[in-house]
Formats: C-alpha cells, structure tokens, sequence
C-alpha cells in the first residue's frame, strides 16, 4: 500500500465549459505517483508483478481541498523464476492474471485517464434546473459525453506509451461538485443582448455551475514476448470444475475430492 497526499487549489472558468487543466494535471500526477510508488514497493519485494491493484480517493477533514490518493495491490512472485526489472500490475485478480498468461498476453500496468471539467449552466439550464416538471437538461449531457470522450482519449493515449494492447476491466468513477457563481444576467433580464450563457449587460444572476470529476481506469495488457514466460502454477483444487452443493453437508469419512490432475485429495 502506498500513498500520495495532494492540494490541488481551486481553479475555475466561469465563462465555459472544458477541462481545468492545472486541476487535472494535479489530480492525475497525485494518482500516477501513488501507482508509481506500489510499483516501486513492489520491485524492492522481488515481486514479479501486483495483482488486484485498486486506488481509493480520500478528502481528509483535517486538510481543505486536500485528496489522499492511496494504491492497494497485492505484490506476487513465481517460484523458480528470476524477477523482472520492472513488475507487472493490473486490477485483476491472481487467478484472472493466470488466465491472461496462458491465453499468451501480460497486463503491464495500471492505466487511467481523469478530468476536471467544468459545465457553465446556461440561462436554458438554469431555468430548467428550477422547473417544475422531470426533464432532461441537455447542456449537462453534452458536458457528460464530452468529458467521456476527453478521458477515453487519454486512456488510450496511456496504452500506446507502454505498447499495450488493449485495456481491460475499465471501471468508471464520476462525482459532480456544484458551485456558485454571478454572472450578468441575460440580455432580457440585464438590458443587454444574451447568448443564452447569461453573458448580457446589466443585472447580475446568481448561476450554479458544476465541475464534473470523471476517472477510468484499467488493466493495460501485452502480448508476451519472451521476457515473461507464463508461470507454470496449477490450483490444487479447481473451484470452477467442481460445483459445490452448500446443502450437502459436510464431507463424510472416506469422500475424496479430485483436484485438476484427476488425483485425490483427502479432506
């Protein structure tokens, strides 16, 4: 387990929507040092690789503004063979990992993309916000599906850097921070003319505006080449081959069950 503890500040474009680059920039550095540091951990262990690796998000009341980034994972090594310069890590487990190796590909390492993106609420917003009826708000739509489309990218651009094929188990992550903010009123409202972003001239208007924290993350995988030879390990018993009846009871003397290698095991 290791951690990183982060401030980030508070930087905001009250005039549009898009992603806050510092803030971004901020929160994507405390994640990638905390992963970096497990890797770390990991090769100082000998570990080959860390399985069920997961970062968890953390806004401590002792520290406004401040996120506690922490990366969890369980570091592995396979008897008999030397261990890499640089371990393996994903969020799959141990016995998925085995699965992937023998299909004849490696996860390489954790990837993930995020965005700060703030959503400037119109006077159309607005004014459905305070509505009396159940109904979609468009411009929020579109901030969603274009913050989707800023952290896919960046997903994919983390999997080309290390070569990866593809990216597995990709989890999404989305919370939505509302803020208050004046702008000038819309031209009807304010004595001026309006786009409809309360950008008149005139009376000020009370707007709350959102800034959309979206995250994906998953496990980058290869192809292997040589340099990881796919572990010879067998389970002694294979759960998956046997279905358990949980309303048998217990196993009476003399009952055997059969391991993957059709050989007895006593109970």
């Amino acid at each position: 387990m290791m951690h990183a503890a982060f401030y980030p500040g508070w930087l905001t474009n009250s005039w549009g929507n898009g992603d806050i680059r510092p803030f971004t920039l901020a929160i994507t550095t405390a994640r990638q040092t905390a992963i970096d540091r497990l890797m770390a951990e990991a090769a100082m262990l000998g570990a080959h690789g860390v399985v069920n690796c997961r970062v968890e998000v953390r806004y401590p009341e002792w520290g406004a503004g401040l996120s506690e980034f922490t990366a969890f994972g369980t570091a592995v090594a396979f008897e008999g063979q030397p261990a890499p310069a640089r371990p393996f890590m994903g969020g799959m487990t141990a016995e998925d990992t085995l699965a992937l190796f023998r299909a004849g590909y490696i996860p390489l390492t954790l990837s993930f993309s995020t965005t700060a993106y703030y959503v400037m609420t119109t006077w159309q917003a607005n004014y459905s916000e305070n509505s009396w009826t159940n109904q979609e708000v468009p411009d929020f739509s579109r901030a969603v599906y274009e913050a989707r489309d800023f952290v896919v990218g960046g997903l994919r651009a983390q999997a080309r850097e290390v070569a990866a094929d593809g990216v597995l188990g990709a989890e999404w992550h989305m919370t939505v921070d509302e803020i208050e903010v004046e702008r000038p009123a819309m031209g009807g409202w304010g004595g001026g003319y309006g786009s409809g972003y309360g950008m008149g001239y005139g009376t000020m208007q009370s707007f709350r505006d959102h800034i959309i924290h979206l995250t994906v993350i998953g496990t980058a995988v290869g192809r292997l080449d040589g340099k990881h030879p796919a572990p010879a390990v067998r389970p002694v018993v294979n759960l998956a081959d046997h279905a358990l009846d949980l309303n048998a009871g217990p196993v009476e003397s003399g009952e055997t069950l059969a391991n993957t290698e059709g050989a007895p095991v006593e109970p």
